[in-house]
């Protein structure tokens, strides 16, 4: 769920009590438990019934700042974004939470060159109308180590047994 959400439609008394967040178009929320960091969406579309999760923090961009929405969203889409909000995440296993103020701690590169905000702006025109998402451009740029974001290793898991 990068970019973009599939919409479930349900009655008012179906909604489970975690759905607190009305949605405008625009709204990024991105999820804040440990297992669904990586998964962000920007509203785009009808939002008049949209009401998503308080398994998210939802950011509204201010207008003075909209020329870095394309830095924005191609950030959340980064393995460094991803690794940041993990590493913020305390609690217990599987339902550790990033807080409120360490997501405003995480820190996301600026994109570099002309052609990488234009690919970024025409996603976020699809987002808009809730059509595309952006991740495969971002993990293209990361691989390639382009647009200064930092290319981070994959992770290995080794088991022990005792």
């Amino acid at each position: 769920m990068e970019g973009i959400y599939t919409p479930a439609q349900v009655r008012g008394w179906q909604l489970p009590d975690r759905a607190r967040h009305s949605a405008n178009p625009g709204d990024i929320f991105v999820g804040k438990i440990w297992g669904s960091v990586g998964k962000w969406f920007m509203a785009g579309g009808n939002t008049k019934d949209l009401i998503v999760t308080n398994g998210c923090y939802r950011l509204r961009v201010k207008p003075e700042k909209k020329g870095l929405l394309p830095d924005l969203v191609s950030g959340l889409c980064s393995e460094a974004y991803r690794v940041q909000m993990r590493g913020l995440a305390t609690g217990s296993d599987g339902l550790a939470e990033v807080g409120e103020t360490d997501v405003l701690s995480v820190l996301l590169p600026k994109l570099e060159t002309a052609e990488a905000r234009k690919v970024a702006n025409e996603y976020l025109d699809l987002f808009a109308k809730h059509e595309s998402t952006l991740k495969n451009v971002v993990s293209d740029w990361e691989k390639k180590g382009e647009e200064a974001f930092p290319a981070i290793p994959d992770r290995k898991t080794v088991f022990v047994q005792v």
